[in-house]
């Protein structure tokens, strides 16, 4: 009985590894960025904190940005990017990624 759920502990573990190893999953490319700063919180769904929002932004040559604001599924945060102009950004709060730029 020991022999059989150390192997199929063991099974799952291998699994998982590969699953994780071979699929394009989008949470450890961001973790680089984010320094692995993900969180439940009691809205659902994991969600990139407004912190690491903030210096993946930096990273982007965003400057003078604003405090993430939730609202929905995404984050609305105001910058001034590369070339000078101020936009607003809206941030995918699961992903971590800039879907739309306004300005």
């Amino acid at each position: 009985m020991r022999n059989v759920l150390l192997s199929a502990c063991a099974a799952i573990l291998i699994a998982m590894g590969i699953s994780a190893a071979s699929a394009d999953d989008e949470r450890s490319y961001d973790n680089r960025y984010y320094g692995g700063n993900w969180h439940q919180n009691d809205r659902g769904p994991e969600t990139v904190s407004p912190g690491s929002v903030v210096h993946y932004l930096q990273r982007q040559d965003y400057r003078h940005i604003s405090k993430p604001i939730r609202s929905g599924r995404f984050y609305q945060v105001r910058a001034t990017n590369a070339h000078g102009h101020k936009v607003k950004l809206y941030i995918d709060a699961h992903s971590g990624r800039i879907v739309d730029v306004k300005g």
